[in-house]
């Protein structure tokens, strides 16, 4: 869940970062209000700061996909909890003498 929330709060940051950066061009192009300079610098760093947090929230769901996988748990588990039999004791009648 914390990975996911890193995830999200990484896209959040960066398009409200890119809107402000947005907002503020358009503001200075079509308006006489000034803009300062510390604007543009807020929205660049807050933008490379959600890209940041999306990078690592996809690099921890990553890495904790491998850590499952590298659990190496027995694919039979998952028959058990539903029930199936077991294969190795089924006796379909095709082995061998």
């Amino acid at each position: 869940m914390p990975l996911r929330l890193l995830f999200s709060f990484g896209v959040v940051v960066s398009l409200a970062s890119f809107l402000l950066g947005i907002a503020a061009i358009l503001i200075r192009l079509f308006t006489a209000i000034p803009v300062p300079g510390w604007t543009s610098l807020f929205a660049i760093i807050a933008f490379l700061g959600g890209v940041q947090l999306i990078g690592m929230g996809l690099l921890g769901e990553y890495l904790s996909r491998i850590y499952e996988e590298v659990k190496q748990r027995p694919i039979y588990l998952v028959a058990e909890e539903l029930g199936f039999p077991d294969p190795r004791e089924v006796d379909d009648g095709c082995r061998a003498l």
